[in-house]
């Protein structure tokens, strides 16, 4: 039972500054390498439906790692970029296993590949909206649900479960 006489907590806190903006930073990461990955499959994609897709999914990747990079604080002895890191080894090691799908051929693969990346982060960023309350985390609460908007897009295809479970494997995204 609370205390009548203590002031009411309407708005908890959120987390503290810079485990806050290293959660920001580690989306940036991963939006940025997941655009870096979708340049490299537009150079060798031969069908230009999925073209179109991964064009389309590119942008929105470049939209959302602007808008995250925008977010990061601005603190003198932490430069915005120092938190831009990948959050784990294994979330590194999957994007870079998702750079790996460059033969031509295999364009379904890629498909299902992203459309499990995209479910991955629409995962993570859903999760991170119980974390991103507080005056300070007004900003990212409103770049979250955007970017929830943004991550549904799997162009027709569903999430190869084969990545669905690496991205569980590897902790999560972002």
């Amino acid at each position: 039972m609370t205390d009548p006489s203590e002031p009411a907590v309407l708005t908890p806190p959120g987390l503290p500054i810079l485990e806050a903006a290293a959660w920001v930073g580690h989306a940036c990461w991963l939006e940025l390498r997941l655009h870096a990955v979708l340049s490299h499959w537009l150079a060798i994609e031969p069908e230009p439906e999925a073209s179109a897709v991964f064009w389309t999914e590119r942008a929105d990747a470049a939209e959302r790692a602007e808008a995250w990079f925008r977010r990061l604080p601005e603190l003198r002895e932490h430069p915005r970029w120092t938190f831009v890191e990948a959050s784990s080894e294994p979330v590194a090691h999957l994007l870079n296993q998702l750079a790996l799908f460059d033969d031509p051929g295999a364009t379904a693969a890629r498909r299902g590949a992203l459309a499990a990346v995209l479910r991955g982060l629409r995962l993570g960023y859903h999760s991170h909206q119980e974390r991103a309350v507080g005056p300070a985390d007004g900003p990212t609460a409103t770049t979250l649900v955007a970017a929830l908007r943004s991550t549904f897009g799997v162009g027709g295809y569903d999430p190869d479960p084969a990545w669905t479970q690496a991205v569980v494997d590897a902790g999560g995204l972002p």
